[in-house]
């Protein structure tokens, strides 16, 4: 009676685990209609705090959606792991004192508790190798320069400073005392204050 119990739980578990993945694939692999034309505006479905407002390339809004899934991602880990505890324990139950079977759901309580310690430590391991991976900086893009234009280049020598206007790989200091600093195209020599200003 035991063995026949033991396997149709073990059965409707697995049939029941089965339907919920092949459901998951059909909507994963779903068409959805051309959003190619809508993507210059682009509104999250799913809102992530009250002041959150997504732009397509804004970089705050691709770091409050990684913390997003990751908070996500640990509570589906928890209800995983739940799940598993239980499926352990009632191979338990049902083992009838057969060995085999016992440490076989020891083994599935085991996996489903260290799984759940090792996702729940996840950030604190992140944050123990290096503490960038787990803070999300902006993504700052410089401008690109024209390099064969002329801009300010600074001079330095015995902190008396002056400039010249020139291009960037004329900017080279004349002697080994003074230091030559290429400002950029979009500055120019002011000679009177012996500086750099913006065109």
């Amino acid at each position: 009676m035991h063995k026949k119990l033991s396997k149709i739980l073990t059965i409707s578990f697995l049939l029941i685990f089965t339907l919920q993945l092949a459901s998951l694939l059909f909507l994963i692999t779903m068409p959805e209609p051309s959003i190619a034309a809508e993507v210059k505006n682009f509104v999250p479905q799913v809102s992530i705090d009250d002041n959150f407002t997504a732009g397509v390339f804004s970089t705050p809004s691709i770091a409050k959606y990684i913390k997003a899934i990751y908070t996500y991602a640990i509570g589906i880990v928890g209800i995983l792991a739940a799940i598993v505890l239980m499926f352990g324990g009632v191979l338990w139950i049902t083992a009838g004192g057969n060995n085999e079977r016992i440490s076989n759901a020891k083994s599935w309580i085991a996996a489903s508790l260290s799984g759940l310690v090792l996702a729940l430590c996840s950030y604190m391991i992140l944050y123990t190798i290096n503490p960038n991976l787990v803070q999300f900086k902006d993504i700052v893009v410089n401008d690109v320069t024209d390099t064969s234009l002329e801009g300010c280049c600074l001079y330095v020598y015995k902190l008396e400073s002056s400039c010249k206007d020139k291009k960037k790989s004329d900017c080279i200091p004349p002697s080994d005392n003074t230091t030559a600093d290429w400002i950029g195209s979009n500055y120019k020599c002011n000679e009177t204050k012996k500086a750099c200003e913006a065109k």
